[in-house]
């Protein structure tokens, strides 16, 4: 998954990678509509570009994670009461 290439790609100091990844990550955000990250990913790849000189990216890559988990959950609880709602 995304998040776990975006730890990988820190740990490895791959900046240039990682801008990559988060830049192609943005639409993906954008269309599911999570407005908490907004501004996330723009910091992680401003981040990214400058080396993460403050130690910052891994406390993005934690909002990102705890967000999208948070959405993924909310995905799976509606469409597990739609589809136990249909046997009904």
């Amino acid at each position: 998954p995304i998040l776990e290439k975006l730890s990988t790609l820190h740990d490895e100091k791959n900046w240039d990678e990682m801008k990559k990844v988060a830049h192609k990550f943005k639409p993906t955000l954008s269309y599911v509509g999570i407005k908490e990250l907004e501004g996330v990913v723009p910091q992680l790849e401003k981040y990214a570009l400058d080396q993460d000189p403050n130690g910052n990216i891994p406390e993005l890559i934690e909002t990102l994670n705890y967000f999208c988990s948070e959405a993924l959950d909310e995905i799976r609880r509606h469409f597990g009461e739609t589809t136990e709602n249909e046997g009904q």
